[in-house]
């Protein structure tokens, strides 16, 4: 009853908030989820599964971890769109008509301009899969966005929806700033680049291995049997015309493949804060990392700040060798 109502509220717009739209969730689950107080699709996003598999538990409910992990993932997908849509209408400008007996504020001209501006252009396209697949009776959720402007791929572990709405808001931004229209001076977003790793595993090591942008592959192998160091160098360009006074958080996250099995784990993730300051340099230390199987894996690491609008920055390592 509770659904029915609010779509005869809304007319025939379908609400993108709506529990069912999850795939796995129809009318009674959604019923149960509300009266766990899960009733929209950002609340379920944001859910606990351990909390939600408990209560199916003590209520006697038939729910899986593995199909609980899916609707938490599916949710997150739908938020972080919705939140993309709602980031890319904000750059939208409106024409202001006069009301009433007021005087007009812009001439017949730039009336005439600000008509044209109110129809919607598409700038970027997306395509958003979501995929699962078993390897070893286990199920592995991966996302992969597609700019279609630009032929762009790029895919992402499923619980990793912050940084796949990040990579989107960039292309976003790259094709405003390309766009000549009559709109009013937006401050570009920061530059956050990552300009070398350098790798400490001291007991197999007497210097550390390092990569950067012209050589992103590390010479030697690691070991498993002992936790190595990553130390990230990064630049942040334009920091300084954000805030020259208050100190700026800054996430680094690094996430290793397994080009064998497709496993994706995170290995480390760590926020702190610089003091802006334009195209210096800055590090941080991802201690007692550990990849307890042998193989080749894939690296990546991100940068991203926390209370600035910033371009998300990332460095990609082919192929590390364990053994």
């Amino acid at each position: 009853m509770m659904g029915s109502s609010t779509h005869e509220a809304n007319g025939n717009h379908h609400d993108r908030s709506d529990l069912t739209q999850i795939r796995g969730i129809g009318a009674v689950r959604k019923r149960w989820l509300y009266s766990l107080g899960i009733d929209t699709i950002a609340a379920l996003a944001q859910a606990s599964a351990d909390a939600i598999e408990a209560q199916a538990k003590s209520d006697g409910r038939s729910l899986s971890r593995d199909e609980l992990e899916e609707w938490i993932a599916q949710a997150r997908v739908h938020h972080a769109q919705a939140s993309l849509e709602q980031a890319e209408s904000s750059h939208v400008v409106e024409a202001i008509t006069p009301i009433g007996d007021s005087k007009p504020l812009v001439s017949d001209r730039r009336e005439a301009e600000g008509e044209q501006l109110t129809v919607w252009n598409s700038i970027a396209s997306f395509k958003v899969d979501y995929k699962i697949r078993q390897v070893d009776g286990k199920v592995e959720q991966r996302i992969i966005a597609h700019h279609l402007e630009t032929d762009t791929v790029e895919s992402w572990p499923a619980f990793e929806t912050d940084l796949m709405q990040q990579w989107m808001r960039d292309r976003v931004e790259v094709t405003l700033r390309s766009l000549h229209v009559d709109s009013p001076i937006v401050a570009a977003p920061i530059v956050a680049e990552i300009t070398q790793l350098r790798v400490f595993q001291p007991h197999h090591m007497k210097q550390p291995m390092v990569v950067d942008k012209n050589s992103p592959i590390f010479p030697d192998a690691l070991q498993t049997t002992e936790p190595f160091a990553l130390e990230v160098s990064m630049r942040f360009t334009g920091l300084t015309e954000v805030n020259q006074e208050k100190q700026v958080a800054y996430r680094v996250q690094c996430l290793a493949r397994n080009l064998a099995t497709g496993a994706t784990d995170i290995l480390g993730d760590v926020t702190a804060h610089v003091s802006p300051s334009n195209n210096s340099a800055y590090k941080v230390l991802l201690p007692s990392l550990l990849l307890p199987q042998p193989g080749a894996y894939r690296l990546k690491v991100f940068v991203t700040l926390q209370q600035a609008p910033a371009t998300l920055g990332q460095f990609k390592v082919p192929m590390l060798q364990v053994i």
